[in-house]
């Protein structure tokens, strides 16, 4: 629950937590980042471990979460895995990250979850 990255601003620190998929609520909470630096801002950069072709076909069969497993879809766009599982994020995805970054910087403050991490870095013009 701390931070991977932080990144400087002109307004304030931005904490960087790479985040892997996960359904479960209880898996959400307040940082020790955030607890510990009011004021500043935590953000979410998801990624997931399986295939676009596979998270789409989960959306098809689910019956609740189906916008969830579709937004993972995109997050699995921007990745590459090698064959020993690692996952490594494409060019796109970093760029993304970035401008999201840059756009939010001034009105970003508390955790900023990857949901909407993903649905406005990923579908941004």
């Amino acid at each position: 629950q701390g931070i991977d990255a932080l990144i400087h601003t002109s307004e304030s620190p931005i904490g960087i937590q790479i985040k892997k998929e996960t359904y479960r609520s209880e898996a959400r909470g307040e940082s020790r980042f955030l607890r510990r630096q009011r004021g500043t801002a935590l953000i979410e950069v998801p990624y997931t471990l399986q295939r676009p072709e596979e998270l789409e076909e989960r959306s098809r069969r689910a019956r609740v979460n189906r916008e969830t497993y579709l937004l993972w879809a995109k997050v699995a766009q921007h990745l590459d895995r090698l064959e020993n599982g690692f996952v490594i994020f494409r060019e796109s995805y970093v760029k993304s990250i970035e401008l999201f970054l840059q756009k939010n910087a001034p009105t970003l403050s508390g955790l900023i979850h990857w949901e909407r991490v993903a649905q406005e870095a990923l579908t941004a013009p």
